[in-house]
């Protein structure tokens, strides 16, 4: 017997990342599998935690037949999830999470609170990435790669901070000063990006041909490498951002907080020094002690794109256990008698 069930069922079959299958994948039916443990257990919460797609998947008919198999499980939930950000909870990571918040049908349920806009919660966010920096962290420790990077963007970045020219969201240097055509297997708004960067770089060329000519013989900066994307608004510096290298390219955005952490390597670089972020830090970023111990960074690196922040999962459970009385504390005994004798769920007159 128990009171709490707390867990997660896997979320690949619900992200962007993986092909969106839900609960046609097995990793998605995983989900009736901790009903069942409900239905034997008959604990007093459920509180259950997956990706923020799954509030969206499929229209939204996946929820429909989560929530509607709670129901039948002899549970309540709410009509819509919660859906969380880690931002939320003062940890500097752009992280995103729904929580299904369950009680037996003896219980209430706690009223959800009004989701803020992302701009509210960032405006609140009081812990940024300086505040969770390690003190003498060695600095200028990147590899070539990304020191191929942010050397060649860094001077773009510089060139268009001097001229004062307008931002360009997604920088595609390919398709810089070439006649290729548009990409006709590409999606529009691939040949909308290559079309842009093309009127960008026509009407700057006296600015740019020099550090597009310089740059393209480096033989380090080529694919993936010649992409950048811009995300931290007003023009700055590069070494006054945070940065990271993806398959998709580069993306530069401000140090007020990290992306969605995932199992893959990918670690931020703190541009002011020139380094990834510690294994520390990203713990700091999912909210873990610094006491929590690990063995293997390349392990650790995919358990933490894996974890659910803890003061994530606390506030969350706040919440579900807020909604609790004296009397309701004081008669869980009086329910549990009333359960056996009726040789089911005891519900209220």
């Amino acid at each position: 017997p128990f009171d709490v069930l707390c867990g997660g069922f896997p979320c690949q079959p619900f992200s962007k990342a993986g092909k969106g299958r839900g609960l046609a994948d097995t990793r998605g039916t995983l989900f009736y599998e901790i009903l069942r443990i409900a239905k034997v257990c008959r604990p007093r919460y459920v509180l259950l935690e997956n990706v923020a797609r799954l509030a969206t998947h499929d229209k939204g008919r996946t929820w429909v037949t989560i929530r509607n198999a709670i129901h039948e499980a002899g549970y309540y939930t709410h009509f819509r999830p919660f859906i969380l950000s880690a931002m939320q909870t003062q940890l500097p990571q752009c992280r995103t999470r729904v929580f299904i918040l369950c009680t037996r049908k003896l219980e209430d349920l706690p009223p959800l609170p009004t989701a803020p806009k992302m701009k509210t919660i960032k405006a609140n966010l009081t812990t940024h990435i300086p505040d969770i920096l390690e003190p003498g962290v060695p600095t200028h420790t990147l590899d070539t790669n990304h020191r191929t990077a942010e050397e060649v963007w860094g001077e773009f970045i510089d060139i268009q901070i001097k001229n004062r020219l307008p931002v360009l969201p997604t920088v595609w240097a390919d398709y810089w000063g070439n006649d290729i055509g548009p990409i006709g297997t590409q999606l529009i708004y691939k040949n909308k990006i290559i079309d842009r960067n093309r009127a960008y770089y026509n009407k700057h060329r006296h600015l740019f041909q020099d550090w597009l000519e310089r740059s393209t013989k480096n033989p380090l900066w080529k694919g993936y490498l010649r992409k950048m994307s811009w995300m931290a608004g007003p023009l700055k510096p590069l070494d006054q951002t945070i940065w990271v290298l993806r398959m998709s390219g580069m993306r530069v955005k401000n140090t007020d907080y990290i992306w969605t952490l995932t199992k893959s390597s990918i670690i931020p670089v703190y541009g002011p020094h020139h380094r990834h972020l510690t294994p520390t830090e990203l713990l700091r970023c999912q909210g873990f002690p610094d006491s929590f111990k690990y063995h293997s960074k390349k392990e650790l690196y995919k358990q933490l794109g894996n974890s659910v922040p803890p003061p994530m999962v606390e506030a969350a459970a706040r919440l579900l256990f807020s909604h609790r009385s004296d009397k309701q504390n004081a008669d869980s005994g009086e329910m549990e008698r009333q359960r056996a004798t009726t040789g089911g769920l005891a519900r209220k007159k």
